[in-house]
């Protein structure tokens, strides 16, 4: 089960779940690792209990390593926009979701993604 590890605000929201695993589509074999994610909230939050499951649901799932932050990300937005959808603003103003998939304790591989809306009226 993902564990959610740590929770912080200082002027962010940083989480950090552990014990993430996935399927990798080409090996076949377990990938396991921690992510982070940190963001700047809009009008909502992401429900860390909805977040946490997501996270677990990706233990029976074939995902390329690459893929995984993209999908936290646009899980996370997804989640903050569907809870008021005619709001404009409910998505993060920032994001940054990091994983970190280590090798017997050490770090083999991460990957950073960061997302900034720039919202123009017109």
């Amino acid at each position: 089960m993902v564990r959610l590890i740590g929770r912080w605000i200082i002027g962010r929201i940083h989480l950090k779940f552990e014990e993430f695993e996935s399927i990798c589509p080409f090996t076949k074999q377990i990938d396991k690792g921690e992510i982070e994610l940190s963001y700047t909230p809009g009008q909502r939050q992401i429900d860390e209990n909805k977040l946490q499951n997501y996270l677990a649901s990706f233990k029976n799932k074939q995902v390329p390593m690459e893929v995984v932050p993209i999908e936290v990300l646009k899980y996370c937005i997804e989640d903050c926009v569907n809870q008021i959808p005619w709001t404009r603003e409910a998505a993060p103003e920032e994001m940054e979701v990091k994983v970190d998939f280590p090798h017997r304790g050490k770090k083999e591989w991460g990957m950073t993604v960061c997302l900034k809306f720039n919202r123009e009226i017109t």
